[in-house]
């Protein structure tokens, strides 16, 4: 499959549009580099963290993450100082492939963590007997795997991967995806198994996480009526005991309040209720990652969609901004962990007084 190559998109900017791009996109990928590796060691040096099977999930989406800001952001700005593509068109190609390959990671993993949650607060005592690390593992995998396979046809001549990319190089779409049928049907795939699958998986994920959520505060409301109510009753029969001075009435009215007392509506879903309503919360966050990734990654996905159907190129300069946009979303999940999830923001606080003290432990020595 040929494409037109008409260089690269950057080059004939202005030098105040490649400055500013340039520093937009350093600062983030200083950022993803830093957030996402401390997201990795926080989670294998802390205890509790690691053995959550779901933060394993966690943990592959900051790899993914942090390919992206070893490879792919640099790449970008190198392009843009530099005006061309020095390191040769293999490389470029490779850069393409994993463009595909980390940003297709990303959603899986996401898709991956939604199921997890929603399986951990539906069916949890099926989820302590059927997760375990190994299984864990073994998904995370199967993502790479299915994230490789995604984004090799291109390499093989099904269109190309700077039909996809602008940053890379120009491809004009009336001489690829409207002159194959192969390369049309491969735009469309990548955009529905892995966009609009993902999206579908999480939106019914979340839906039915919201459900048991509202029937959890329901049955807890509940709880609080009866035991409001037992206690006005306890108040009003203490007013009558404090009328009576024989010690066999008080008696009677002891063992009368002991038959009012409220009986938890379920004794398990009692002893229960503190992790139940953790793995609430923590699905709450990772709500928030997945929206933040869809806030990112939509533009540049509807646009491709909408190139797709009308088979001619959008604004390449908008196509650029949108792809960059998607960029910025490898740098903005360790703040959303360390703002939203209580159990890493105390393990990362642990973390940085512990290496404060190592620190001054090897200045005073």
């Amino acid at each position: 499959m040929s494409c037109n190559h008409s260089g690269i998109l950057t080059a004939s900017w202005s030098s105040s549009e490649k400055i500013i791009s340039s520093i937009a996109l350093f600062v983030v990928n200083v950022l993803a580099i830093a957030g996402n590796f401390l997201v990795v060691l926080v989670i294998v040096r802390t205890r509790e963290l690691r053995r959550k099977e779901s933060n394993w999930f966690v943990v592959n989406l900051a790899l993914a993450d942090l390919f992206v800001a070893f490879t792919v952001i640099p790449t970008t700005l190198d392009t843009i100082i530099s005006g061309g593509f020095p390191l040769g068109f293999r490389f470029k190609e490779f850069i393409g492939f994993a463009n595909f390959l980390f940003c297709i990671c990303s959603i899986m993993n996401l898709q991956l963590l939604s199921f997890d949650r929603w399986f951990a607060i539906a069916k949890p005592f099926r989820y302590i007997s059927l997760v375990s690390p190994r299984k864990v593992v073994a998904a995370s995998l199967l993502v790479w795997l299915y994230a490789m396979l995604c984004a090799l046809p291109p390499k093989f001549g099904v269109s190309s991967y700077f039909c996809f990319i602008p940053n890379l190089d120009n491809c004009e779409l009336e001489k690829d995806w409207a002159g194959s049928s192969g390369a049309l049907v491969f735009a469309i795939a990548v955009l529905g198994l892995t966009y609009c699958f993902a999206l579908s998986v999480m939106a019914v994920c979340y839906w039915k996480i919201f459900r048991i959520a509202r029937s959890h505060v329901r049955r807890i409301n509940v709880q609080n009526f009866h035991s409001c109510t037992s206690s006005e009753k306890r108040r009003q029969l203490e007013m009558k005991d404090n009328s009576f001075s024989s010690t066999g009435r008080l008696e009677t009215s002891r063992k009368t309040l002991e038959i009012l007392a409220p009986i938890p509506l379920n004794t398990r879903q009692t002893k229960g209720h503190r992790p139940h309503a953790s793995d609430i919360r923590t699905a709450k966050s990772f709500l928030i990652v997945i929206g933040a990734y869809f806030f990112c990654w939509t533009p540049f996905c509807v646009k491709l969609f909408l190139e797709t159907l009308k088979k001619e190129k959008i604004n390449p300069k908008v196509s650029l901004i949108f792809l960059w946009l998607g960029y910025t979303n490898s740098c903005l999940n360790p703040l959303i962990y360390t703002w939203k999830y209580k159990q890493f923001r105390n393990a990362l606080i642990s973390s940085v007084k512990k290496l404060r003290g190592r620190l001054s432990l090897n200045r005073s020595s």
